[in-house]
This record gives C-alpha cells, sequence and structure tokens, in this order.
C-alpha cells in the first residue's frame, strides 16, 4: 500500500515565490527529472532566497499538489499551458521490449503511480533495486522514472490499483443491493 506523503508547508509570500520561481523557469515540473542539473539548481536558488533546506523531491511535490489540485479550489497552480520550454520525451529505446515487461510487472508489484518514483527516494531506489536484480542494467534513475512516466502517460503502463476483472466491484448495476 502507497504512504501518504505529506507535502512541505510554505507561508503565503514563499508560495508566491515559488511559483515565480517556477513560472520565470519555464521548465513544467512534469520535466524537471530529465533535468537533473537543472532541478537541483532550482532547489539551490529556491532554498538560498528562503533559507529553507528542502530537498528536490519535497519542491517537486509541493509543485504537483498545487498544480493537481480542482480548478477553483484555493492554491491552485494553473499548468503552463503552451508557454514552456519543450523537451522531447526519453526514447522508448530506452530499454528492450522485454526489459519493459520487467518495468510493467514492477509497476503492479510495487503498486505505486508512476509520479510517486519522482518525489519517493527509498520508493524510486527499491525499484531500481528490483529492475538491476531483474535485468543486469543499471540505469540512471531519473531518467529510468522519466522513461516510465512518458509510458503512463502514452498509456502503456499497466493499471494499478484496480482489478482487472471487476470481481469485488459491484459497480451501479442494483444500488438496493449495494445500499442493503
Amino acid at each position: 500500500m502507497a504512504k501518504r506523503r505529506k507535502s512541505i508547508r510554505l507561508s503565503p509570500d514563499e508560495d508566491q515565490l515559488l511559483r515565480t520561481l517556477h513560472r520565470q523557469s519555464g521548465i513544467p515540473d512534469g520535466q524537471f527529472p530529465q533535468r537533473p542539473r537543472f532541478w537541483t539548481r532550482f532547489t539551490e536558488v529556491w532554498n538560498e532566497a528562503t533559507g529553507r533546506n528542502d530537498s528536490p523531491e519535497e519542491i517537486l511535490h509541493y509543485i504537483m499538489t498545487r498544480r493537481k489540485r480542482p480548478m477553483g479550489r484555493p492554491g491552485r497552480w494553473e499548468p503552463f499551458g503552451s508557454d514552456y520550454e519543450r523537451l522531447r520525451t526519453p526514447e522508448p529505446s530506452l530499454l528492450t521490449g522485454e526489459q519493459w515487461e520487467v518495468v510493467d510487472a514492477l509497476y503492479v508489484e510495487m503498486g505505486l503511480g508512476a509520479d510517486n518514483f519522482l518525489i519517493d527516494t527509498d520508493a524510486r531506489a527499491e525499484l531500481l533495486k528490483r529492475f538491476a536484480a531483474r535485468t543486469g542494467e543499471h540505469l540512471s534513475d531519473l531518467l529510468f522514472v522519466a522513461a516510465m512516466i512518458a509510458r503512463r502517460k502514452g498509456a502503456r503502463l499497466p493499471k494499478i490499483g484496480q482489478s482487472s476483472d471487476g470481481e469485488g466491484d459491484v459497480g451501479f448495476g442494483d444500488i438496493d443491493e449495494v445500499a442493503g
């Protein structure tokens, strides 16, 4: 079961500063793992400006949770839209078909959403350890996760947290049965 990760707490002024830094960077949060030097430097600038000591994963998690808030909810960050620096996503050829099968199996076994591997260093390390044990390959952790997220966005990762056969899913067929 995935652990619930708490977001860092920022004052309204700190939130506005982080929002400004992020917007001025022109780099969407989804590209941070593909730009590790940028991500590290972004975090250093943030920590220097605020006197805080937040990790890159904590900063990314905060940005992601703000951006994914429902429309109209206070504190929601608007996505960049078309106003961002484009970056090619990792090529599917980063891994072989057999290696992607291992990734798919590990993704289901671990039961965590792909974004969790960006912000949870322990989960990311465990994923890569299992991958290396099964394939003998060692890859850059953030590039590996970025490729996995690109695969998810392309609807090529298996669904997790849902029964594929519908077993245990009552649905809406007979609401009286469910209520009774």
